[in-house]
């Protein structure tokens, strides 16, 4: 019996936030005046310093000299600060559970379903991953035939069993930050949907939209009695289905991880996305 395996690795960003402050902030002393970065430190920091004349430019006295340090105080509105919005809560797992196709005679027997389970944990050495392993079947059987006809089915074909889709953790949360793929998208940091939890959920969500929306692929209808070479012709079509319906199952991933700031970005760089929040927002 073939059996295939799909599964979608997360990982956590390692820096959750990052706290930043305008430019400037290095020349308040310790009373809150000005003082030059450069100044030594006494007993009780940094010593201010005020000039004796206006520090300004000679030719426009009233304005702000431009080596003049920055200023102690500020409205929001006077500089923008590079941040992110503080990301939502993740999105809780849905269960449920469908039948996706059921099949039955004297030689063959076909019930295949398919759900999406609670999370849960994992020994394994990683953050997350989301699993959905396909089911597999047990081959359609071979034949003997007289005139061309088929007289009897070498075996019974059979295809049952359930596809779980279930997110698992290990080192890392769901409240975690995204290190890649979804959850770094422009759209998604517009949201506040930045967490390990929502990419994680953009997994599932493409494993169950895949298989709600496509169905399996039927085998050939088994009879005694039936064309030989029908049976091949519809055997070959089976199988080629069957094939690029697990290779598209396989291939989902990239639409959860090669978006934004790409897995395959990681994986060459080393590098997870940097996600700046600022923490006193």
């Amino acid at each position: 019996m073939t059996d295939h395996t799909h599964t979608s690795r997360g990982r956590r960003c390692p820096n959750r936030t990052r706290t930043l402050l305008p430019e400037g902030h290095t020349w308040l002393g310790w009373q809150g005046t000005v003082a030059h970065p450069g100044a030594p430190t006494g007993s009780g920091g940094p010593g201010g310093f005020v000039p004796n004349q206006p520090l300004a430019d000679d030719n426009a006295p009233h304005l702000p000299h431009p080596q003049a340090p920055g200023p102690q105080r500020f409205s929001p509105d006077q500089v923008q600060l590079s941040t992110q919005k503080k990301p939502n809560a993740p999105p809780a797992t849905t269960t449920q559970s469908w039948s996706m196709l059921k099949m039955k005679n004297d030689h063959m027997e076909v019930d295949v379903s398919a759900e999406v389970i609670a999370d849960g944990t994992t020994t394994e050495d990683l953050d997350a991953e989301t699993k959905a392993p396909f089911v597999g079947h047990s081959g359609l059987p071979g034949y003997s035939q007289e005139d061309g006809k088929i007289t009897q089915f070498d075996a019974k074909f059979t295809w049952k069993g359930k596809i779980t889709i279930q997110t698992v953790y290990n080192k890392a949360k769901a409240t975690d930050l995204s290190c890649y793929g979804r959850g770094t998208t422009s759209g998604d940091i517009e949201n506040g949907d930045i967490t390990l939890g929502f990419h994680e959920s953009c997994h599932r969500a493409d494993y169950v939209n895949y298989l709600k929306n496509n169905p399996l692929p039927k085998p050939p209808e088994l009879k005694i009695g039936m064309s030989a070479s029908s049976y091949d012709t519809a055997a070959k079509a089976f199988n080629t289905a069957y094939d690029n319906y697990v290779k598209a199952l396989r291939e989902l991933w990239k639409k959860t991880d090669e978006v934004g700031h790409k897995l395959s970005t990681v994986e060459s760089t080393g590098k997870c996305y940097e996600h700046k929040i600022d923490e006193g927002s």
